[in-house]
């Protein structure tokens, strides 16, 4: 009896996917165009039980259609000692919607994730690589996740990625009445539906048939074109923390809160700052700068409520080792010290779009240091010492930031390095043998986020350097010597870069004459041709460079033929190229300077014929003919 009963429940559970496999006859050919696999169903189910407990049920099935979506088919989610997943099942199916393989909790891996740069987490995931032997074919995953906390509120989107159609997907949220939920909704067809009983509020969307959409290079990310909701929620329940987050301000004081009363250090310490107290502002954060470079180091610490309250100072003292947080916190307390104020500011440096000065939500991932200093504000990168002390990196600057202290959150933004400050400026000196062979040197002046690179470089030994610079070198067989990197410890981040280069058959010989590239480094590239654009274009580079490369003539050879002249002045950028022949030398000059900035989509084409132009004139060739006697 018991192995009848045993076998009906098997025999209900296979039945159960079977009824509804999913044919792929039964996907809508409008679904099919652009798409490299359909979202048959994506439904979440939130129920947040209490203030401090919240039940996401997820029940996803994908048609995958061919190679290129394969990593879809994958199952993979993270969980911490605040958080669990379980009830997980799957299936995979044929195009015909029969069911060829059940799926198993047991048969999900379980791992750490854990980088090498991180010391203590708690974070784990649970996944299963899916690899099927042909396409099409469609996978169906449900499983639950329970959240012992509530702080940082899901996004729900329609539609996750490019290439991607959605046949059904839903979310429904269930909360007691008395909490406050925020929704911000974008790009939604028809609205939310709302309803209250029993002292529940419900509120619920879906949407069908999302045709796939086409990645344009150069544009939003897809959150901002599909339908989206952001939700929030005004409590902070988080690993034994109380907060509150209705506006920046409160959770401003909710994060003061956790940051209070970690600023402990030894006296002697202590006493050594406060010997600087009366020193000038810019004295007091190199003495800082210098302190947190030979005294500690950057290890990740993720750990409940670690994740957000950093270690206490003394500790950092102690072990010579912190996270964003502890580090940033240490060097408030260094400022204290001094008799210095100082405050933390919160920043997304790979997500900063999504950070919505109008709807309080925790987007952030790093934080730094804010130093009032008259009518402008000093910035400190706590992470990483080898910036200059004031220097904001291409993940901090232009950002939203959140900088709180005791009298609250306050939105702000960082400066911006315009693109006449991200400067490279490059004299590239070369030696043309009669067989097309070259010798010479390059130094580059680099300034600003363009430094960014050669300043890690030159943390690492020379043979990595070298192995680095060869990789972006375009020559043939090319041998780099007396390598040397710079730091001018400069605000601007001022780097130098110079070495030694040789190659072979950099230039065309053919017959008697050579066929010389005009530019040696760093030619522009062309951007994809598209019939017709939709979207904005969104230019995030922003810099310009200077180039000034002189070519020897070998001796028996006259120049025959230069590139034509080019220079254009547009919306996006500028560009200069010359080339002159000045005594037994061709000396060419180059300018570029891209803009940042947002166009409409009807302008795409004229950035594409403005690359191309730009590609066309650097891919261009002088040609040098060898004299006759």
């Amino acid at each position: 009896m018991k192995y009848f009963f045993t076998l009906l429940l098997a025999l209900s559970f296979a039945c159960a996917y079977s009824q509804n496999g999913y044919p792929v006859k039964n996907i809508p050919d409008s679904l099919l165009e652009n798409a490299d696999a359909v979202i048959r169903l994506d439904d979440m189910q939130i129920n947040i039980a209490s203030e401090k407990k919240m039940v996401t049920k997820y029940h996803l099935a994908i048609t995958i259609l061919n190679e290129r979506a394969k990593e879809e088919a994958s199952f993979s989610r993270v969980y911490d000692k605040l958080s669990s997943i379980s009830n997980f099942k799957g299936c995979i199916y044929n195009p015909s919607g029969e069911r060829v393989k059940k799926i198993k909790e047991s048969d999900l891996g379980d791992i750490s994730v854990n980088s090498q740069s991180t010391l203590f987490e708690d974070t784990r995931r649970k996944y299963y690589d899916l690899e099927y032997p042909s396409y099409p074919y469609t996978v169906e995953y449900e499983w639950t996740e329970t959240e012992n906390s509530i702080f940082i509120m899901p996004v729900w989107v329609a539609l996750n990625d490019y290439e991607r159609a959605v046949q059904n997907t839903s979310i429904q949220i269930t909360y007691p009445s008395e909490l406050n939920l925020r929704t911000k909704t974008s790009n939604l067809i028809g609205s939310i539906q709302q309803k209250e009983a029993d002292g529940k509020k419900n509120l619920s969307y879906s949407i069908s048939n999302l045709k796939a959409i086409k990645e344009e290079p150069l544009s939003h990310p897809l959150l901002f074109k599909v339908p989206a909701i952001n939700i929030g929620i005004d409590i902070i329940n988080y690993d034994g923390f109380q907060g509150k987050q209705s506006n920046w301000n409160e959770f401003g004081a909710s994060m003061h809160t956790l940051w209070s009363n970690r600023d402990d250090i030894s006296p002697a310490l202590n006493a050594k700052f406060g010997a600087l107290k009366g020193k000038t502002m810019q004295e007091i954060a190199d003495a800082v700068r210098l302190y947190l470079k030979e005294n500690t180091r950057y290890v990740n610490i993720n750990l409940g409520v670690g994740g957000f309250q950093p270690f206490k100072a003394s500790m950092v003292e102690k072990t010579g080792y912190g996270d964003c947080k502890a580090l940033t916190n240490f060097a408030y307390t260094l400022f204290k010290a001094a008799g210095v104020t100082s405050y933390p500011a919160l920043v997304s440096t790979s997500g900063n779009e999504y950070v919505d000065e109008n709807f309080t939500k925790s987007r952030f991932n790093h934080v730094f240091l804010c130093i009032p200093n008259g009518k402008d504000s000093l910035w400190l990168e706590c992470t990483n010492p080898t910036y200059s002390t004031g220097y904001l990196s291409s993940h901090d600057s232009n950002r939203k930031v959140l900088i709180f202290g005791p009298e609250g959150g306050k939105m702000a933004k960082t400066p911006k390095h315009p693109s006449s400050e991200n400067l490279q400026v490059r004299n590239t000196m070369l030696t043309l043998t009669e067989t097309g062979n070259i010798t010479g040197s390059i130094k580059t002046v680099y300034k600003n986020e363009q430094a960014e690179i050669p300043l890690a470089l030159s943390q690492i030994n020379q043979e990595d350097q070298r192995k680095y610079i060869l990789n972006s070198l375009p020559f043939s067989n090319p041998v780099l010597t007396n390598i040397t990197l710079k730091n001018h410890n400069t605000p601007d981040q001022k780097m130098e870069e110079s070495y030694d280069i040789s190659a072979t058959m950099f230039a065309s010989q053919v017959g008697k004459r050579l066929f010389v590239p005009t530019i040696p480094l760093e030619r522009q590239s062309l951007l994809t041709k598209l019939d017709k654009r939709k979207s904005e274009i969104v230019k995030r580079a922003s810099y310009r460079d200077v180039d000034t490369i002189t070519y020897k003539i070998p001796a028996g050879y006259k120049v025959e033929a230069l590139p034509q002249s080019q220079k254009m002045d547009t919306d996006f950028g500028k560009y200069e190229c010359s080339a002159k022949e000045v005594n037994g030398s061709v000396v060419i000059t180059k300018i570029v300077e891209l803009f940042e900035g947002t166009y409409p989509a009807t302008k795409y084409n004229e950035l594409y014929h403005f690359h191309k132009k730009m590609s066309s004139s650097d891919n261009s060739k002088f040609i040098l003919v060898k004299e006759t006697l």
